[in-house]
């Protein structure tokens, strides 16, 4: 909708985020955008996302068919990583 979400910005305040380094900050919020607007992509809300869509994202990363900016597996364990930490926290945020 163009709207900012309110558990997605308040993870960022989150001491356990806040307190990461500078370089991982950039690089987890580079790999939610991604996450984020992959889901927008296929019309599903980051709240309503599944674990199929989580390997359908991972394709898409890594594909070169599917992905003109395919990258290694490397990056998309950082991707992984950044999106396992948020969802992690907004289960103990919002259930």
């Amino acid at each position: 909708s163009g709207r900012a979400d309110v558990l997605v910005n308040a993870f960022w305040r989150a001491p356990g985020v806040r307190g990461l380094k500078e370089e991982t900050q950039r690089r987890y919020a580079y790999s939610l955008k991604v996450w984020l607007d992959f889901l927008a992509a296929v019309d599903v809300r980051w709240d309503r996302a599944t674990r199929d869509l989580l390997a359908m994202f991972k394709q898409w990363r890594l594909s070169i068919e599917d992905n003109d900016r395919p990258v290694s597996p490397n990056t998309f364990y950082v991707d992984r990583a950044a999106i396992r930490r948020f969802y992690l926290w907004a289960a103990e945020q919002a259930g």
